[in-house]
Parts: C-alpha cells; structure tokens; sequence
C-alpha cells in the first residue's frame, strides 16, 4: 500500500500510544502483575510446559480448553526471560499492523482517503486496543489474524487470486487456533458469500469452486487440532471452551437464579462440585462432556432464565465502556470482585447506583468512555448504511458487518464483559471511518471541474447524477479528482477492429476495461494493461471497472503498462514513418513533397 504522510502518522501514534500506556502504567506501579489478569497463569502455564517438553499440556494432562496460538506467541518472552515487556512490545507491534491493515481494508471499501485515514485513526486511539496491548492476553493477535484475514479476502475477492484466497482462509484458522472463538468464522465467511453472490445472481461455478476451496483450506487447518485431541484425550472437537462455558457460565447464572444467590458463589460451589465428581478412571474428553451435559440439561429446564442472561450479556459486550478497566490497570479498583460481578448481581442500574456513592471516579470514567463507545457504533452505523446500499453488494463489505455480528452473539453469558468486544473495533474502526468520511462505496459528492465537491443533482427518477462537462487529457488524469485518482475507460467493442479510445486510454496512463474481443486482446491485454470481460456479464463489467477504483496498485501498474505500450507503438514519428513508408508502398512518393 502506497502510504501517505498521513497514515504514516497513524501508524506512528498507534505504536506510540501502544507502547505509552503500559510504560506509564508500569512507571505509576513498579509491579508487573498490574499486566496479568485471570486467564494469564494458564497462557503462561502453557508456554512453560511447551518449553519443558511436556507438550502442550498441564500436569502431564493434555490440554482440551486453550488452543496453542497463544502460548506459542509467548514462548520469545519466557526463552529471553522477559515476558512482560517483550511479549507487550510484540503486542504493540502486532497493534500497529493490525492498524494498516484497517486502513488497507478501508482503501478496498472507499475511494475517499480521508476515510482511510480516519479509520486508521478511530483504531489508533481506539480505549480497548490500547488497553489490551499491556495485557499478557490473546486479544491483540487475534485482532491481527482477524484483519489480515479481512485484507487477503478483499484482495482476491478482487482479483480472483488463489494465492489470496487461501492466505484468507489459514489467516482465519489460525485466529481460531488464538481464541477458540473464531472456530464457526470460515463457515460464516463462505456462507455469507454465497449469499451475497445469490443475492446479485452471480452465482457461477467458478464463484461456488472458489467458496468450497475456502472452505476446505480452513477446516482442514482446524481439523489438525481436532485430530490432536481426538488422539491424546479422546475428545474430537476443537475445543472444551464450549462446554466449559455452558457449565461454569450458563448454567450458573440459571441455578444463581434459582437459588436466589450471587452469581459468582454458585459458579465457585459449581466448580468444586466438578472437580469433586471426577474419578481417576474419567478421561478429559469425558470430563468435558460430561460437564457439557450437565450444564445443557440445566439450561433446557429453564431456557427463559438462560436467554435473559445470555442476552444480557451480548449488551453488555457491545456497550460496557471498559473503563473501569484502565482504573484496575492503574491499581485504582479491585481486580476482582468489580463491576462485573456488580451488574450481574444487581442488574446495570443498581450497578450503576453504587458505583456513584462508592467509588465516584469509576462512574465518571465510565461515563466518558462510554460516549467514546457511543460515537463509534454512530459512525459504524453510518458506514454499514453506505455498505449496505452498495450495488451490487459486496462481499467483503457485507462481511464488516456479519463478523461483528457473530462475535457479539457467541460471547454472551453472564461472564461477558468489555473484552469480548476487542476483535469488533477494527472492524468497527473501518466502518466508522467510512462513516465519518461521508463517503462509503457508493460516493455521494462527485467532482467537478473546479474541483470543490458539491451535492449530485437529482434526475427524474431521483437517482443522483452529475454533469462534470467536457474533459480534456489533464482532467482525465486526475485535474478534477481526488489525489491519486485516475478514472478507467470501459469500452465494450461490437467489432473486430482496433478501438481508438483504447489507445487513447493506455497513452493517458488509465487502466482499459473493454469486451473480451478479437480487436481489444491486443491493446488490452487481460491483467497487464486492463481487463477483458466476457460479453454480456454485467457483474463481470461492474466488478472490472470497480477493481482499478479501489485497488492503486493495480492502477498505477497497469496504467504505466499502458503509457510504456503507447511510447513504443503509437509514438507520432513512428505513426509518420509508417504513413510514409505506406505512400512509398503505393507509389504515391509526389503526395510527400
């Protein structure tokens, strides 16, 4: 990605403020566990024994609840024996991609560059990013998997590139093997796009071949790990998160309902009564069926109570601000026993009600990071807007808003909390940037020729047009558009002769988009100096003349393959030397005196 000074800048500030917040937090403390938090003695437990030998297990038992993409990510910290503040400056650095590839996604969806930057911008500074950098926890990496799945998507999406295809599809496997959360992601992902291209009646075998392909890639990296635990505990699946969270999460919040109890005691005495029941002859697989069983009979009994702290729990992902947690990072509130447990006992208003007469600075801070989170669902809803009213849609667009979508509805539950929301915001960031442009895929302001934006006129239908007048080679290339712009020329051709506009095209530097046809094939020249599509497939021609718009690389290659093309064979005193020689030819030597 061509980089302007601007998003340079981004990126600056993201690592910056990346490596600023912990170092701070760090200085204020002098205490290194102000990094640690619930789940990170098991990460760290893991990585110790993958360093020891033992493989990836705890206490000689093969582990069936964590997958290994993290711990792997740890071992450069525990082997120089600084895994705080090596394994946060990865972090930092794993942040600052993760903010490019939220720019690059946004430059696929958007031809504004003020979105791009904003987009950047929104995640640069985004609370939960910056917070979970300086935590020894899986949410940064799995952020960048995430994007990076995202980017290589949109680029063979668009380029129908396999190469690209199957980078999507290892790149979302292995956010799986991060956070087991992001196991149904390839499915959801291949389900969308047939959607998607059902919904525009694209639907072809080459599009269907693609999909399956994507599919198989993905499901065939997760099954490894399947296989692996099949073969050391028995168990077949991906991993015992699932059941785990049905007993000790669910199913908790069901029997603390029943109970009349606080919900945290009933999961403690919950926990005790497992371990109690598990006999030397119970393997893991078993033990976390078992418990699956248990904690899904619980919840049948009483599905009303389950779904109304289910749902309770997706709002709270979606909306809880997170700002008590910089309070806990600068060892200014209880690391447990907080606010969690607080809204779960006494609902989101009581909660509320005692953090004002107890601890006033935790309101206050709440409340402003809650209209920070406020604004950005704003903007995101207004870039989804502009996504959404695309035609034809696409797919890469829809999926910015169906993978926040599937995030948001798999971490429900009574233990859901802010973090879950960590894998939304660059997603989120993207959408808000485009929201915040004014402009999304579809653009609402048009150039003219003085080149100031102004609202399109409307026609007799109410379809917005614009008259930009006549343009000569400097407007074509770029007078009366945005920086960095060059507008391609699709030219269907009905016979077989050379079309002089395609020549014309190549000289001003534009990218051709022409009918697959005789007289084309040799200016165009599929993929080297534009793009043929076959007659008829108008898909096919809207997504041909959309890929240079979005993509700057491929415009600019192509658009110097075509000058290069025009100096060499359509230079005038070569044209000169062929009339000349044509005159010659035919004997009409006295025409040239």
């Amino acid at each position: 990605m061509d980089w302007t000074w601007r998003e340079r800048s981004v990126l600056g500030l993201g690592l910056l403020l990346r490596l600023g917040l912990p170092l701070s937090a760090w200085l204020i403390s002098r205490d290194p566990s102000i990094f640690y938090s619930r789940d990170t003695a098991s990460y760290i437990g893991l990585a110790q024994a993958v360093l020891s030998g033992e493989g990836f297990s705890m206490g000689g038992i093969p582990e069936l609840v964590r997958t290994p993409g993290y711990p792997l990510f740890l071992l450069p910290g525990m082997l120089a024996g600084a895994v705080e503040p090596l394994t946060i400056t990865l972090q930092a650095i794993a942040g600052t991609i993760t903010v490019g590839l939220v720019m690059a996604v946004t430059k696929g969806l958007s031809s504004s560059r003020g979105a791009v930057v904003l987009a950047g911008f929104a995640y640069a500074i985004e609370p939960l990013a910056l917070l979970y950098t300086g935590k020894i926890l899986s949410e940064s990496l799995f952020a960048l998997c995430l994007m990076l799945a995202a980017l290589h998507l949109q680029r063979s999406l668009r380029s129908s590139s396999w190469v690209g295809l199957a980078g999507a599809a290892l790149a979302l496997s292995f956010a799986a093997y991060v956070r087991p959360i992001g196991y149904f992601l390839p499915a959801v992902t291949a389900l969308t796009w047939l959607v998607v291209v059902v919904l525009r009646k694209s639907v072809t075998g080459g599009v269907v071949a693609r999909i399956a392909v994507f599919l198989a890639i993905s499901m065939s990296a997760l099954g490894v790990w399947q296989v692996r635990n099949s073969l050391t505990a028995g168990y077949a699946r991906f991993s015992a998160i699932t059941e785990v969270t049905l007993y000790e999460y669910l199913a908790a919040a069901v029997r603390a309902d029943d109970e009349g109890l606080p919900y945290y005691e009933v999961r403690e005495q919950m926990l005790r009564e497992a371990e109690a029941s598990r006999g030397p002859d119970l393997s893991e697989g078993e033990y976390y069926r078992r418990l699956g069983e248990i904690g899904g009979q619980m919840i049948a009994a009483r599905p009303w109570v389950f779904l109304n702290a289910y749902v309770k729990g997706v709002i709270r992902v979606a909306l809880d601000p997170g700002g008590v947690e910089y309070l806990k990072l600068f060892e200014q509130y209880p690391e447990s026993g907080g606010l969690l447990g607080l809204i779960v006992d006494k609902g989101v208003l009581g909660a509320v009600l005692q953090l004002a007469r107890e601890r006033p600075e935790a309101l206050l801070v709440t409340t402003l990071f809650g209209l920070i989170l406020a604004l950005y669902w704003v903007l995101a809803a207004a870039g989804a807007r502009s996504v959404l009213r695309e035609r034809p849609l696409r797919v890469e667009g829809v999926l910015m808003l169906v993978w926040p979508a599937y995030i948001l509805l798999i971490s429900g539950g009574p233990a859901a909390l802010d973090r879950f929301r960590h894998p939304i915001m660059p997603l989120l960031a993207v959408l808000a940037g485009v929201g915040a442009a004014g402009t999304g895929p579809v653009r609402r302001r048009l150039h003219t020729i003085d080149g100031r934006e102004r609202r399109p006129r409307r026609d007799g239908k109410g379809k917005a047009i614009a008259l930009l007048g006549a343009e000569g080679q400097e407007g074509a290339q770029g007078a009366a558009s945005p920086p960095g712009f060059l507008p391609p020329l699709a030219k269907p051709v009905m016979q077989g002769r050379r079309p002089s506009s395609s020549d014309e095209a190549a000289a001003m530097g534009i990218p051709i988009v022409a009918r697959d046809h005789p007289g084309c094939r040799p200016v165009v020249e599929h993929r080297v100096k534009g793009l043929l599509v076959p007659p008829g497939d108008v898909t096919g021609l809207t997504d041909a003349v959309l890929g240079p718009l979005r993509d700057s690389e491929m415009r600019q290659k192509m658009g110097a393959r075509g000058v290069g093309m025009a100096a060499r064979r359509l230079a005038t005193e070569r044209i000169v030397a062929r009339y000349k020689g044509l005159h010659i030819e035919l004997g009409l030597e006295s025409a040239l005196a």
